[in-house]
């Protein structure tokens, strides 16, 4: 072998050996993308206490009967609320219930007063101003005996979405 020659492979040697050094320290990077979506639910959520509203013992002719209804935001409410007394159930006895909504008025329930219960955001969490209802049962003079029992059935209704 002549000198040119093995010269000639050695410089061969080195150049295939440099471009395998330079292709392992290359990186192939591929940039993708990828969208994203999240569909946030309106929630409406809200606990009525008592669970029973009690009015005990009523003498008849008697309107001083007035116990409190509460309602509060459950966890995961994102809306405004408006709560609708709907209708109660009793041969006529509560539906001569009152309500008291705003401070000092009363509204008969056959009326189907409501409450509103507005969001308010802060700090991005909506947070809501536990609302208080006042009930007034009047038993008219001469009114049945007996204990009676019902039920209140509310609308509870956020905005309408499309």
């Amino acid at each position: 072998m002549k000198g040119g020659d093995k010269m000639k492979k050695i410089l061969m040697f080195s150049a295939i050996l440099s471009c395998m050094i330079l292709m392992s320290s290359l990186v192939l990077a591929v940039s993708q993308e990828q969208g994203v979506n999240a569909a946030i639910a309106e929630t409406i959520s809200l606990i009525i206490t008592p669970a029973n509203l009690e009015f005990g013992e009523i003498i008849q002719g008697s309107t001083e009967n007035v116990k409190p209804i509460t309602f509060t935001a459950g966890e995961g409410a994102n809306v405004n609320m408006n709560i609708e007394f709907t209708s109660v159930t009793n041969n006529g006895l509560f539906e001569l219930m009152e309500l008291e909504t705003s401070t000092g008025i009363f509204t008969k329930i056959t009326d189907k007063p409501d409450v509103s219960m507005p969001c308010t955001i802060a700090d991005n969490v909506c947070t809501y101003t536990e609302k208080l209802v006042n009930a007034k049962l009047k038993v008219p003079a001469g009114y049945p005996a007996g204990t009676k029992t019902g039920v209140i059935t509310y609308t509870i209704t956020g905005p309408a979405t499309i």
